[in-house]
Formats: structure tokens, C-alpha cells, sequence
């Protein structure tokens, strides 16, 4: 494999869950290495990474007003963004990984051009299209995430497609080194753990009063000294803790730079915080880390990338809730006590299991068989449909032949998935019904020259969706795979729906193999429907 172009502009945290995606694509490169397009000010972040080779720096504020459409503006940001160009085509990539998912991302991967696109990317006159079916999978969690089981650090792995293998650890120079050294040289205690206070999200935050608590409490029960970390909007409220606990505890908010911080993480015992770029950062230098998870956060998708990492979320049935974030009552943040951290965090210490505590679910990270982080310990009763779905995506996604592969399902030990055999017949039932008549509507469309007009299928699928919620991203899917994917040709609406519902009805048989439901939705040979330019659709029977 030649050069490879990762393309990560975001933030601190959604970097480092990106290092893994890089080993694995280091891997698959050898010697050519690995190139991220990433944001000028986190240009060092992605340098930390032993298998980055080099990085195209990005300047988003440059590029604000072509990004905001704005009228005013000079020729600069077009140049500059020339400039891009020119680097990522002296690179010569043979392929590109697009880990941002955002519309402009895409953009700029269409314009690169006889080059391999994984991930988001655009076409001209189709528009988005989304390349690979774990990038599809990936534009089904906003909808479908109370079904998700992976760990959003896994899915960039898998829509990158490396060679997979354990996580390379981040690098920092000796002055980052001597600056941790520094910091710690004057704190008192025998433990030292870091404290990341702050969050993205007000919502996210656990309040002030009760990091007050738990830093009193660590001090007290295992002599802590405690270092707070973040930025300089935590500053304010690190200096509280810090006036309270005096020499056992250091505020540097707002004073480090991403190596400076990977330096101080790496000297730290513990890490304790919220879902945010510390805790993550601590996670991929192997510090051990207690993550709390309050409103839209959950552990399933952005827990600790690091085997033996703790979780604490709030046992609360609306918990994790809506990315919008307009909860105007946020109880999550009453739901967990600091005596719980506090006594997670010296259980986590010690190398001790953490204890079952009250209004509260606690979870530790494990690498499971095939390399991937899983959560073990307690599950609320929604997680049965999570696990159910770890089981049968990774099936779903990977199927390459174009009609149920009895020999590829019966390689894998058939799981029961009690959770979903009372309803998957009836779900089949009511599939193959409207299936039959987008068949009998696509027919009918092409003799009459329509072949653009859209079926019943798609006016029925709300009401599929809340007659049966437990299979939403088997719909979430049907509807991006109707969308361009690795292919840029239009191709009539109709005629998408079709292939997507086969699609849709493969998976199904899937399901009904893993409920232990031995009746066949196809049979694996011969066809009456065809479509040009495609595989042909098996009979329904």
C-alpha cells in the first residue's frame, strides 16, 4: 500500500480516539506511512503519534468565512486553500481515510482526485456519499444509539479498514518530560491523580461542589495529591479545589500545551473526569482512568480506550439523552455521590474490582476476543439490545455476496438472542409484504418511464420504525444504503430502494439465523428480478 491520507479536523478528544484508526493504517502502509490533514493548533497532537509520518496543517479560522458562505471575504482563504491542495498532492495518497464525518470533510475528499475514499465524501451532481458500510453505520448513531455497542474508537478503526493490532503509545520530547517533573516536584501525597473538571458540554459537568468533596476525600482515605487539568475556563474553579486541599494539590489549568499534558498525564496513577480530550489522552498513555458520564455521554460510545478503565453513569432511564442537550432538569448530575468516586477511584488504585453502588451503573473496559473494547460489569436492561447488535453488525456489515451465504453464517456459533426472537417473524412478515410491492411498484415505474418516483416502502417506514424500535439500525441502514456509496454513478430512485431492500432483507435472514429461526428468507440460487449494472435480487418466498 502506498501513501495514506487521514483526514481528522476536530478537537483534542476526537484526535487521540483516532490514534488507534493510525496504527492500524500504519500497519496496512508499511515504510509509506501514515499523513493526517488536521487543525493547525493540534498539528503537535497528531505528531505524538509514532506511526504519524507527517501532517498537512489545517487552518480553520482561515477558512471560517468560505466555510460560513459569507459574502465579504478576500482570496485568501481560496488560496490558502489551494495551498492544501498542493501538499496532499505532492503526497500522491493511494488512499484517503476521512475520520471527520462533516459535510466540509467530505467536500474536500471529492476533490482529490483517482484516489480510494473511506469514509465520508462527494460527488458531483449525487452529492454525499458515504463509502463503506461502517461509515454508514457510523451516520446511524444519532438515531440509533441506544442500540450501539461500539466504541466510537473502534468504528474510525473499522472505517479505516488497517491491518488491526495493538494501539501504538503517544511520544513526547524531554522538555514536556522536565515540565511534568516540575509540576510534580512540590506536590504532597503518595498517590498523584489527575482531576479533569471541565467538559465541552455544561451538561456534562459534574458540579463544583462535588469534585470539592472527592478531592477531600482522596486526600483523606489514600493520601492523594491531586493535579487539575483542563483549560482556562476551568481555571477559575481548579484554583477553589486547590485554596482547599493547599499543598496537595496543583491547578494548571490553561498552562499546558498537548504534549505538556500527555507528560503530566503519563506521571499521573490516575486520571478521574469527565468524557472529554484529557481523559482520552490519559487513556491512550495508559493511565488508568475513572470516567463520570453525565446527559448525552455514554460510556458505550466514548468509554476509556484502555483495558481496566472504570465508568460511573447515573441508573437513570433517560440517561444518555439527546445530543441537543436541552435538558432543563438534569438530575444525572444528583445521580452520582462523591463518596461513589471516591471509593471507585481507590478500588481502581489498589487494582481492586469497584463495588455495585447506589443509583449508579458501573462498567469496566475490556478488550474483547477480536481486539475491541467492551464494557463489562452492570447492564441496564436496554443493553440487551446493544449486545444483541454487537453480535450481528460486524455479520451484517461485512457481507460481500449478494444473496444470504449459508456457509459464511454457519462459520460463526449460532447465538440465541432471546431479546428478539418473539418479534423478528413479524418483522419478516411485514418486510416481505412491502418489499413485494416496491417490486411490483419498480415494474410498473419502468414500463411507464417513472423510474425517479419513490415507493410505498418508504411512506410505511415510520410506522415500521415504532412498531418495531429494537431493529432500528437495521432501517437507519436501509435508508443510507439507498444513498451514493463507493460508486458515483446517479442511479434512479426506485431502483436504490430495491437494492437497499434486499440488502435489508439479507440482514434480516441474519437476525433469524442468530434467534435460531431456521426458515430461509431466499433461495441462495436463481432469480425472476433483475437490475442492470447490478447483482440480481433473490425470489421472496
Amino acid at each position: 500500500m502506498g501513501n495514506i491520507l487521514a483526514i481528522v479536523l476536530s478537537r483534542l478528544g476526537d484526535l487521540v480516539q483516532c490514534y488507534p484508526a493510525f496504527s492500524d493504517l500504519s500497519r496496512l502502509s508499511g515504510e509509506s506511512g501514515v499523513t493526517v490533514l488536521v487543525q493547525k493548533d493540534l498539528e503537535k497532537v497528531a505528531r505524538m503519534h509514532p506511526c504519524v509520518k507527517d501532517t498537512i496543517p489545517f487552518d480553520g479560522d482561515l477558512l471560517m468565512p468560505l466555510l460560513r458562505q459569507e459574502t465579504n471575504w478576500s482570496t485568501d482563504p481560496l488560496n490558502y486553500l489551494g495551498d492544501v491542495f498542493k501538499q496532499i498532492e505532492a503526497l500522491h495518497p493511494e488512499l484517503v481515510i476521512n475520520l471527520t464525518h462533516t459535510g466540509f470533510s467530505g467536500r474536500l475528499c471529492g476533490l482529490i482526485p483517482r484516489t480510494e475514499v473511506r469514509g465520508r465524501t462527494f460527488y458531483q451532481n449525487v452529492g454525499s456519499a458515504f463509502c463503506g458500510e461502517w461509515t454508514r453505520y457510523f451516520f446511524t448513531l444519532l438515531t440509533s444509539r441506544s442500540c450501539n455497542a461500539f466504541n466510537l474508537v473502534d468504528i474510525h478503526r473499522m472505517i479505516a479498514g488497517g491491518l488491526p493490532g495493538w494501539p501504538d503509545r503517544p511520544v513526547y520530547d524531554d522538555k514536556a518530560h522536565q515540565f511534568a517533573l516540575g509540576c510534580l516536584h512540590n506536590l504532597h501525597g503518595q498517590n498523584v491523580i489527575a482531576l479533569g473538571i471541565g467538559a465541552q458540554h455544561p451538561l456534562r459537568r459534574w458540579p463544583l461542589e462535588r469534585w470539592l468533596y472527592t478531592a477531600r476525600l482522596l486526600r483523606e482515605r489514600c493520601d492523594a495529591g491531586l493535579i487539575i487539568v483542563g483549560s482556562a475556563s476551568e481555571k477559575a474553579q481548579g484554583d477553589q479545589i486547590q485554596a482547599d486541599l493547599d499543598d496537595h494539590c496543583l491547578n494548571i489549568c490553561g498552562q499546558t500545551d498537548p504534549m505538556q499534558l500527555a507528560a503530566v498525564l503519563d506521571q499521573c496513577d490516575l486520571f478521574i473526569g469527565h468524557d472529554s480530550g484529557p481523559l482520552h489522552l490519559a487513556a491512550a498513555m495508559n493511565t488508568r482512568a475513572l470516567g463520570i458520564y453525565l446527559a448525552m455521554a455514554s460510556a458505550w460510545e466514548t468509554g476509556p480506550y484502555l483495558d481496566g478503565s472504570v465508568t460511573l453513569e447515573p441508573n437513570l432511564s433517560c440517561h444518555p439523552c439527546s445530543e441537543k442537550g436541552n435538558c432543563a432538569d438534569p438530575i444525572c448530575q444528583k445521580k452520582i455521590q462523591p463518596e461513589v468516586v471516591a471509593d471507585a477511584a481507590i478500588r481502581l488504585l489498589y487494582g481492586e474490582h469497584p463495588g455495585d453502588y447506589q443509583d449508579c451503573v458501573v462498567r469496566t473496559s475490556a478488550w474483547d476476543e477480536d481486539g475491541y473494547i467492551m464494557l463489562s460489569g452492570e447492564h441496564k436492561p436496554s443493553d440487551d439490545f446493544r449486545l444483541a447488535w454487537r453480535k450481528l453488525l460486524p455479520l451484517m456489515l461485512s457481507m460481500e455476496n449478494p444473496f444470504w451465504d449459508e456457509v459464511t453464517l454457519s462459520a460463526h456459533n449460532t447465538t440465541v438472542l432471546p431479546v428478539m426472537q418473539n418479534s423478528i417473524s413479524e418483522l419478516k412478515d411485514a418486510i416481505v409484504q412491502l418489499m413485494q410491492q416496491s417490486i411490483f411498484d419498480y415494474e410498473q415505474a419502468k414500463s411507464a418511464g417513472e423510474e425517479g418516483k419513490g415507493s410505498l416502502f418508504d411512506l410505511e417506514l415510520p410506522g415500521m420504525i415504532a412498531r418495531f424500535p429494537e431493529y432500528r439500525p437495521l432501517f437507519d441502514l436501509y435508508r443510507l444504503d439507498k444513498l451514493p456509496g463507493e460508486d458515483a454513478h446517479f442511479r434512479a430512485t426506485l431502483r436504490n430502494e430495491i437494492i437497499a431492500q434486499d440488502k435489508l432483507m439479507r440482514r434480516i435472514s441474519i437476525i433469524q439465523e442468530f434467534c435460531g429461526d431456521r426458515e430461509k428468507l431466499y433461495f441462495p440460487i436463481g432469480s425472476r428480478f433483475k437490475l442492470q449494472d447490478t447483482a440480481p435480487l433473490a425470489p421472496l418466498i
